[in-house]
């Protein structure tokens, strides 16, 4: 699989680079997607899945703005909190309920709850905020832990 960051590149900030769009997916496409993620556990594979998605959604219509960017991602982070005072830890999805505006979720795939679940709303914001903004998140990634290698011992004490 080549890397998708060589072949297409955002015309402007805040946009995103073209990816095909999807119609609405059906179980299978769902599972297949899902495996197909989970096999690979990679970052550049997890920026393709999340570009796929915004594309086949209409969330790249028109282009972010950084500050907006930023607001979506700090109103992820506070869904964490949220999630926790609820349910502390643990996976609340079978707490869940279906309502009636959920006609259009495949039967038997219910919304994921809790946590987990908004610690990964997190990571897809983050993987498309650094999507459209031309960030190289692996490197760094690297370029931060290194530095933070150099940091004495109990250095901000949180």
């Amino acid at each position: 699989m080549k890397s998708p960051r060589k072949a297409v590149e955002a015309t402007e900030p805040g946009t995103l680079p073209e990816a095909r769009t999807f119609p609405v997916a059906s179980r299978t496409d769902v599972e297949e997607a899902r495996r197909r993620v989970l096999r690979a556990r990679s970052l550049d594979a997890y920026t393709v899945e999340v570009r796929k998605l915004v594309k086949a959604k209409g969330w790249d219509a028109q282009p972010v703005p950084l500050p907006q960017a930023v607001a979506m991602l700090h109103s992820e982070v506070t869904e964490i909190l949220e999630a926790w005072r609820i349910w502390d830890v643990h996976d609340a999805t079978k707490l869940s309920r279906e309502h009636w505006w959920q006609f259009w979720r495949p039967r038997g795939i219910q919304k994921p709850e809790g946590m987990g679940s908004e610690c990964a709303d997190v990571f897809i914001r983050l993987l498309d905020t650094c999507d459209r903004f031309g960030i190289d998140l692996p490197a760094e990634f690297v370029r931060k832990m290194d530095y933070n290698w150099t940091r004495p011992y109990r250095w901000s004490k949180i």
